[in-house]
Order: C-alpha cells, then structure tokens, then sequence
C-alpha cells in the first residue's frame, strides 16, 4: 500500500536525478503527450496524484498517464476511464521512492535512457531475487509532494 494520498507532487527519476514532465514546447493538437526525461530548465513539472484506494490516476499538464504502445503519454481527450496505476513504496531503495506500475503489474514506468528527452516506457519490471528485493534506479521514482 502506497503511503501516498492525493495531491499535487514532483516525480524525478532515482537513476537519473531529472524531473520527469511534458515536453516544455508541445504542437498544439488534442494528441497524446509524451512524458519524458526534462533537461534541467528550471521549471520542475507538477503530477496530480489522484487516490482511487488501491490504484492512483496520474495527470500532469491536464492529461492522464497512459501507456500507449508501451510508452507513458499524457492522453488529453480519454475515450475512456483514465488507466489506473499501482505507486509502490521502495524503502530499501531511500526516501520517498516508488515503483510505477500498471494496474495488474505487468510492466512499470522505466527510463531507458538518461538523455534529455528520453521518453519513458512501461515494461516489465526486473529485481534481484533478494529480501528485500532491489530495483535498478531507471525503475525507482522519488516522489515528493508540492510544498
């Protein structure tokens, strides 16, 4: 159970220690936004966690997180409910960090590169087999809410 309620926070990859968000400069059409790696610009994206009880919906900049061809989006216009998410509490992994998965957990956030721009994926997630397991830091997320 995440100890997380609903609220405003800041997510930055563990691996990387970048905020994560859309794009600074996006095209203007109704089209799924990707969700990517922000180059350090000063301006730190703001999610909206919203508590379903076991699941979370995830908005950032108006759009629901999505998976979309195993890739994490911002659906603007959802045709349908917005797709739920399981935040996992990682203790052994810090303060304040998570793992993000789909609501079956098949597959999780995970960022494949740590370039600027790197959009990222929803893939199934690896772990030693250890108590408690660890994750690699491109699968753990810090999330800490907006002061």
């Amino acid at each position: 159970m995440s100890p997380l309620n609903s609220g405003r926070y800041f997510i930055k990859s563990a691996g990387a220690d970048k905020f994560v968000g859309r794009a600074r400069v996006e095209d203007r059409s109704l089209n799924p936004k990707r969700v990517i790696l922000r180059a350090e610009d000063g301006e730190t994206p703001v999610f909206e966690l919203k508590d379903q009880g076991k699941t979370f919906e995830i908005v950032i900049g108006g759009g629901s997180a999505a998976s979309i061809n195993d890739k994490v989006s911002a659906v603007l216009m959802p045709e349908e409910p917005a797709q739920q998410w399981i935040i996992e509490e990682v203790p052994q992994s810090g303060s304040n960090k998570y793992l993000i998965m789909d609501s079956q957990k098949d597959g999780g956030w995970v960022l494949p590169d740590d370039a600027p721009e790197t959009q990222l994926v929803v893939r199934p997630l690896i772990a030693t087999k250890s108590l408690p397991p660890q994750y690699p830091p491109n699968q753990v997320w810090e999330i800490v809410p907006v002061n």
